[in-house]
């Protein structure tokens, strides 16, 4: 799973329904929290991701640009010459935009508790982005055991490790 940071951070977004503006949460990260992020997972290279609570797609969007982008001797703005494979997972439909259908491979829609079991693809890397501290913490513990079942047999080990430094204290012990 890697390092997985969470913040609470919230952005608001404005939409436009009807001719009335309607204020929608969507959730976000502590913007310092990015660049330690995408420097692990630049690191690790992987060549699959499974982003779980893609939100408003900002990690979607760092992983093609460093990881399919120039950086790599890719044209970002031509997906024929990307290489990784992308899956997001959302449980909120009305999250997802053009640029989500734009940036994923694939889109799951739907509770991750649920999705987890209808899931037969591995992935190189697990990315859990702002969403464990939603979860009671057994329920989140249980999540992590259940997605390093996906990861790619070489990844398991190291997910392990990592998911250690998840501050899962400051999470619900019930939900």
């Amino acid at each position: 799973v890697g390092h997985v940071i969470f913040d609470g951070a919230i952005l608001l977004r404005l939409e436009l329904h009807q001719e009335t503006v309607r204020i929608v949460k969507m959730p976000s990260s502590e913007p310092h929290n990015i660049s330690l992020i995408m420097q692990y997972i630049k690191c690790r290279s992987p060549k699959s991701i499974l982003d779980v609570g893609i939100g408003c797609g900002k990690y979607g969007m760092l992983f093609r640009e460093y990881l399919d982008g120039h950086w790599v001797g890719h044209a970002f703005h031509d997906p024929s010459t990307w290489t990784l494979k992308l899956i997001g997972v959302e449980v909120f439909a009305e999250y997802i935009t053009p640029v989500h259908a734009y940036l994923y491979t694939d889109i799951l829609i739907g509770d991750f508790e649920e999705l987890i079991y209808k899931i037969h693809d591995t992935f190189d890397l697990i990315f859990f982005g702002d969403i464990l501290e939603h979860f009671a913490k057994p329920v989140a513990l249980k999540l992590l055991e259940q997605s390093s079942k996906l990861l790619n047999s070489g990844d398991r080990k190291s997910t392990r490790l990592n998911s250690s430094h998840i501050p899962l204290s400051r999470m619900p012990s019930s939900a």
